[in-house]
Order: structure tokens, then sequence, then C-alpha cells
């Protein structure tokens, strides 16, 4: 199948779950009185519009998936337009089937008309923690139109997060086909100067390619315990089903208060045609 064809077939999924994700929210803010999509915080952060734009996107993910397709700027370009479009889609039907004393608001005005009293006469409404109300609601006026194009925002970047995610994925080239995880290795340390002394070891491995003996060495010297530890290190390996090239990822993590943060500088990743097993001896076999 050609990247056209491809392309053709993963929009046609992201077209779909943009529909339905679309209808969901016209649903729930009809029955519910609730425009989720709308949903801020800090009056800045279009977390609804977000989140509804990752459902939206949702099509585009599972469709590069199944087809293997590595999405290319003319998806993201389509992933941006449908996000675009599926914020007026929503104003659309509502416009469509909105009544007034029995009469349908269609037959006087027209949608752009309609578009204008909308974001014109928005109004917004403060909880505290999601529930409680905080004062009462006050309109926008001309910050409407302003309101309106953080949603649109909003729903862009839930796509061009699916699209960017997609792009970071492990892929063969030669294949075609996105890698499967194999294996993933986890261990932690609360003694700086060890766990130093290890991850220099485990650079100059890399380094000199002898991936499977850095596999045994990651795996044996330090604790897979996570108690009382401030430094992690995590090697996760993947592999193509077709041709089975391996593809390695070392990455060390720093505990910062409760988050563990990845240390930029110490990260490792690469191709290798010589198959990684999770072995617990240096000398093993590699299976595949």
């Amino acid at each position: 199948m050609t990247r056209t064809a491809q392309d053709f077939l993963v929009a046609a999924l992201g077209a779909l779950t943009s529909l339905l994700t679309t209808l969901v929210l016209v649903v729930v803010d009809q029955r519910l009185d609730f425009s989720f999509y709308t949903l801020t915080i800090w009056f800045v952060v279009p977390v609804g519009a977000i989140c509804s734009g990752f459902a939206a996107a949702s099509g585009y993910y599972a469709g590069s998936r199944l087809f293997n397709h590595r999405p290319t700027p003319l998806l993201l370009w389509n992933m941006i337009s449908f996000a675009v479009g599926t914020f007026f889609l929503i104003h659309y039907f509502e416009f469509y089937f909105l009544t007034v004393h029995g009469k349908l608001v269609r037959d006087f005005i027209s949608f752009a008309d309609y578009l204008s009293v909308v974001f014109s006469h928005t109004s917004l409404e403060f909880r505290w923690r999601g529930g409680v109300k905080v004062g009462e609601p006050f309109e926008l006026g001309s910050l409407g139109y302003l309101y309106a194009a953080l949603q649109v925002l909003g729903f862009c970047v839930g796509g061009i997060f699916v699209y960017f995610h997609l792009k970071s994925q492990p892929y063969c080239e030669d294949c075609g086909k996105y890698l499967v995880k194999k294996f993933q290795q986890t261990r932690y340390s609360n003694l700086p100067d060890e766990f130093i002394a290890v991850t220099r070891m485990l650079m100059t491995m890399f380094a000199q390619c002898h991936f499977q003996p850095a596999v045994f060495v990651h795996g044996s010297t330090m604790s897979a315990t996570i108690s009382n530890a401030t430094l992690s290190s995590t090697l996760e390996v993947k592999r193509c089903k077709q041709c089975n090239k391996h593809w390695l990822k070392f990455s060390v993590h720093k505990l910062v208060g409760n988050n563990w943060r990845e240390v930029d500088d110490l990260g490792y990743k690469a191709f290798t045609s010589e198959p990684v097993s999770n072995e617990c001896q240096p000398e093993a076999s590699a299976k595949s």
C-alpha cells in the first residue's frame, strides 16, 4: 500500500472519530447542559478542548498503528484541519437543532450570525476545585472571540500531540513497521557514586555497541526495588517483527520532590541488527 493510500485510510479513521467526538459533545451539551470542550483552568488552559482534540484524533493514532503508517506532514495538516472543523461542527449541530419558542433559529439567521451572537455573549462561570461556584457568571463581550480561538487552539493541540507522539515512536524504515516492545528493565539506587560509575560503564558499552553485555550489567548491578531510591535508570528494548531489527533506549531519572525527571544528558538510543535479549548471563545467546 502506498503512503498516499495509507494517508487516505488513516485520515478516514480520523474523520470518523472526529465526527463521533462531535456527536458525543453535542449530546452531553444538550442533555446535561454542560459544554465539556469549554472547560478551562486558570482562564488560559483549555483542558476540555485539548481532551476533546485527543478524542477526535484517536482515529489517526489507531489508523497509523493498524496500517503501520508513519504520519506525514500532509496528515498533520489533515489533523489540524479536522481539529478546527470539529470545533465549528459542534456549533453547527447546536445551531441546526436550536429552537426558540418552537421555531428553528436557522430559519431566521445564518450560521455566521449565530456564531457572532454566541461568541460575543460567551459567559464564564468560576468553580472552586471543579464543584463549588464562586460568584456569578459574567459575559466576555468581544473577548468571547479570543476565548473561542483558545478553544480552537486546544482542539489543535490534541491532534498535534498525537502526530508528534506517533513520529517519536521507533519505526523500521526498511520494513515500514512500528517496533513492538520486547522487554524493559528499570533499576533503582540511593547511592549516587555507585550509580554514576555504573552509568558511565554502560555509556561506554553502548558507544562500543556491546548491547547484550550492557543488558546484563544494568540488570545485575543495581536493585529492582524502588524503596528509598533517589535515582533510577531504564533500559527498554523493542524489535521489528518482520526483520528482527532491535532498538535499544537507555534513560536516567532522578527523584525531584515526588516526581521522577529524566536526565537528558545521559540518554542513549540506537538500532542494532544484533538481537538483544533479557538473559541473566552476559554471554548468553540472544534469542529473538
